[in-house]
């Protein structure tokens, strides 16, 4: 799935739910506990990849 937002960067509430359902279903996926320092550093990347332009999720599940 292919994450559209803003050519700023900027994360609004959509990008935000879809960010947050991503985050969720890898942590799932890897067995990460929220809170973690793993699921905080996936978090992490995921948001940097975002805000460089980056919103595939399939790249988003390699970070």
């Amino acid at each position: 799935m292919v994450i559209s937002h803003s050519s700023t960067g900027a994360a609004y509430p959509d990008d935000l739910k879809l960010l947050k359902d991503i985050y969720d279903d890898i942590c799932t996926q890897r067995g990460l506990t929220r809170g973690s320092v793993a699921a905080e550093n996936l978090a992490r990347a995921a948001m940097d990849l975002f805000s460089q332009g980056v919103f595939d999720e399939a790249i988003f599940a390699r970070a």
